[in-house]
């Protein structure tokens, strides 16, 4: 399953990124998406980019053929690593679901469109097991995509100019 969501923020490139690098602004933003014992294991920045490494319980309500596989509460694993050039800051990250044979991946990307920056994410979420994969796969990329509808909604809401 693919996944591709845009959203404009008001603000220069600079500030947007400034505030994805912000520790206490991603504890936030973990916490309004609902997750709970989170743990920043490494937030690192520097000139060329930034590197992350989460790991969170996220809560899930899964459909009763798929509660083998999804708790109600489920450990997640995330790490990200961006890259600062130019006019754009591309991201990759990787998500590793504690017992879900799901493989979720993506690409984020901040565009510098001078006093706005538009923010893109392209999320993939498969799976190899016969019959039931697909399922999982299409419920983890239904989850993550709102998931990323309400992280939009917690930047626009903190990024207001």
């Amino acid at each position: 399953m693919k996944i591709i969501r845009e959203q404009r923020y008001n603000q220069p490139m600079s500030k947007v990124f400034d505030a994805f690098s912000d520790p206490a602004l991603l504890e936030d933003k973990l916490r309004f998406l609902g997750s709970r014992n989170i743990d920043i294991r490494k937030m690192t920045r520097d000139a060329n980019g930034l590197q992350v490494d989460v790991v969170r319980e996220v809560p899930a309500e899964a459909p009763s053929m798929l509660k083998k596989f999804v708790a109600d509460w489920n450990t997640i694993r995330q790490q990200d690593n961006w890259t600062i050039g130019g006019k754009e800051i591309k991201g990759t990250f990787q998500v590793e679901l504690e017992g879900i044979p799901v493989k979720v991946d993506g690409i984020v990307t901040l565009t510098d469109e001078g006093s706005s920056t538009l923010h893109t994410v392209e999320l993939r979420a498969d799976s190899r097991i016969p019959l039931v994969g697909k399922k999982l796969a299409e419920f983890i990329g239904s989850k993550s995509d709102e998931s990323l509808k309400n992280e939009f909604d917690f930047w626009l809401d903190h990024l207001k100019g």
